[in-house]
């Protein structure tokens, strides 16, 4: 399911996120969150913007995401202690000592890695997934080796783009070549390439970008369905039909030059 994930420095954040739609809102209180510029929240509002949130449905997950010093960890404890007492639904972490006192303290509340944790290869996505870590951000940082191109797109249940670049083509074509679905905005030059409803399908309004969206999230079977047209459509890209039309133009050439000549000779 797609979670619209907003921001809350305060009170007042809290509220408007609340109201215009946020599935759930992150939020600190204490100094060990990364939201230090964040007017951020004492003790007693976060508890009641937690209750202000579960009763519109709203998600509340605490940032406890900075590295914690020795002399820090007594404080850590105790913002672990309130944030199970609270009810808070997932607490953001950087620091792997925080995960370990999480488990011990509050097992019962699911961990996120946040966006400082600087994951950053499929190795440390695994590896944070098996540790028990929710939805874990991952960060590409730089170039991605190109034997593992494929295996960073089937992480994902839809390739999603709002461009209409043309620069963005290559990820189409890897994104269809490792059998992921694409919905991305109309433009002419992707007709025939992205085929509503056989290997994705593209987009004219918000309104049908989001029913999309939720067509495959809440779907894993239509999903998989799109999964092998997807591939299968990314073959006229291949680097072997690449090959095999410039080898043509080559042979074509030859062909003319060599009749080219045979006729001066004659």
């Amino acid at each position: 399911m797609m979670e619209l994930l907003s921001p809350a420095g305060g009170w007042e954040a809290m509220v408007a996120a609340v109201q215009n739609g946020a599935d759930a809102v992150y939020m600190g209180f204490g100094g060990l969150n990364a939201r230090r510029s964040a007017r951020n929240f004492t003790d007693e509002e976060f508890r009641e913007a937690v209750a202000y949130c579960h009763l519109r449905g709203v998600k509340v997950y605490l940032t406890l995401n900075t590295l914690v010093t020795d002399r820090e960890l007594p404080a850590a404890a105790e913002a672990l202690k309130k944030a199970s007492d609270m009810g808070v639904d997932a607490i953001l972490i950087q620091d792997w000592g925080i995960w370990r006192m999480a488990r011990e303290i509050a097992p019962e509340v699911p961990l996120h890695a946040s966006t400082q944790m600087s994951l950053h290869t499929l190795g440390g996505a695994c590896r944070a997934a098996e540790l028990g870590l929710d939805a874990p951000d991952v960060i590409f940082a730089g170039q991605v080796p190109p034997d593992q191109v494929a295996d960073w797109y089937r992480l994902g249940a839809v390739f999603v783009s709002a461009s209409t670049s043309e620069t963005q083509g290559l990820t189409y074509a890897e994104a269809l070549a490792a059998g992921l679905p694409v919905l991305c905005r109309a433009d002419p030059c992707l007709d025939g390439v992205i085929r509503q409803g056989e290997n994705g399908w593209q987009y004219r309004t918000e309104e049908e970008f989001l029913r999309r969206v939720e067509e495959i999230l809440d779907d894993p079977a239509r999903a998989a369905e799109l999964r092998p047209t997807a591939a299968a459509s990314a073959e006229p890209f291949s680097a072997e039909r690449f090959a095999r039309r410039v080898e043509r133009v080559y042979l074509d050439q030859i062909s003319r030059r060599s009749a080219a000549e045979r006729e001066v000779s004659a």
